[in-house]
């Protein structure tokens, strides 16, 4: 039995002092060698209940009471591994890390391509801009001819507005503060709440600009359809009531030809009640009865304002109000194409000095939101 208690503590002495060092084993085999000296010597007494401490790094456990023999174990004074710890926990937070920065990485290339888009986009816009107003500028040369006849006119759908709907505002916000922003290793390690809000109202300016900017195209490209297409429709209308007007002249003008015939007399060449009405009437409408070719402006100066001057002389004879009362009709049908190109004329002036404004704008605009031009 006493030798099987002795593996057994060597067993457990073994197993606490594994994984020391080479240095620690060899001063435990020294250490052992020096105790088997002591052992040689007599000892007058040792205590067999308790153990006797001889060091704070030695125990010594006696083997049987009342005999010479001790067994040292040495103390391990390695401590706690805790590299072995350590590195496991610091894996996991550089991995978290990595990670971060990874998506912030991605995040930035993304906010950078949607916002070069933004730009891209803008800047197409100065082409079709300058077009337009070119095509405004002839549209008006064109309206201020004497010639009734509708205009054309090119309206560019380039400036409609519709590419922008499909970009992400959010990401031009993020692009402008991604430009304008100081990098974050240029910032305070605090800032006051007070700068953050004054940096964010900057960004948001910008973006509103944008927006408005774009808005205010948009709303020029919609006015400009409207008001060609108002211009066309009362262009069409008061061309198809002059044509109705100058048919029920033309009838009037015949029925006044029977009614002085019915006086027996009547002589078409010489009587100054028809004669010059005939002179007029065949002048400037009878070639073109077929046709239809009337040119409104020629009629109201040349033909229209001298008939009313003829009948005025007549007024008494009542023969003669079917025929007032269709020339009238055919004036004012003439006034209102004229009014109809006044009204075009003077929104091509308008559109023509907006889009003046958004090109002088643009370049700016872009560079605010690229950061070349800090606010």
């Amino acid at each position: 039995m006493r030798i099987f208690k002795i593996i057994l503590i060597l067993l457990v002495t073994s197993t606490i002092s594994f994984g020391q060092n080479k240095n620690e084993k060899t001063k435990g085999v020294l250490d052992s060698r020096n105790s088997k000296s002591e052992i040689a010597k007599p000892v007058n007494k040792i205590d067999s209940i308790k153990p006797k401490v001889i060091s704070t790094k030695e125990t010594v456990i006696p083997i049987e009471p009342k005999r010479d023999a001790k067994i040292i174990l040495v103390k391990d004074e390695s401590g706690t591994d805790y590299p072995k710890y350590l590195l496991p926990i610091f894996t996991l937070l550089l991995g978290i890390v990595i990670n971060k920065l990874l998506d912030k990485y991605t995040n930035a290339i993304k906010i950078k391509r949607a916002g070069e888009r933004w730009i891209v986009e803008l800047r197409s816009l100065e082409d079709p801009i300058k077009s337009q107003i070119e095509s405004l500028k002839s549209f008006k040369e064109l309206l201020a001819k004497e010639d009734l006849t509708p205009s054309t006119l090119s309206i560019y759908s380039a400036i409609n507005g519709e590419v922008f709907k499909s970009l992400d505002k959010n990401d031009l916000i993020k692009y402008i503060e991604q430009k304008n922003g100081k990098p974050w290793y240029k910032l305070p390690f605090f800032r006051k709440d007070e700068t953050k809000r004054e940096e964010y109202h900057k960004i948001v300016k910008i973006s509103n600009k944008t927006h408005g900017h774009i808005s205010i195209l948009v709303h020029q490209f919609e006015l400009i359809k409207e008001r060609f297409e108002r211009y066309l429709q009362g262009t069409s209308t008061y061309t198809t009531s002059l044509t109705k007007n100058l048919q029920i002249f033309n009838r009037a003008f015949a029925m006044y030809g029977v009614e002085l015939e019915k006086e027996g007399n009547f002589d078409m060449s010489t009587d100054v009640r028809y004669k010059p009405l005939g002179d007029l009437f065949m002048a400037y409408i009878h070639p073109h009865l077929n046709d239809g070719k009337y040119n409104p402006i020629i009629l109201e100066k040349n033909f229209f304002f001298p008939v009313v001057q003829v009948l005025s002389q007549f007024r008494l004879d009542d023969r003669i109000i079917p025929l007032a009362s269709a020339a009238t009709a055919c004036l004012n049908d003439i006034a209102g194409l004229k009014m109809e190109k006044v009204y075009m004329t003077e929104n091509a002036t308008t559109l023509i000095t907006r889009y003046n404004e958004q090109l002088e704008d643009l370049n700016p605009l872009i560079n605010e939101i690229d950061g070349t031009t800090k606010l």
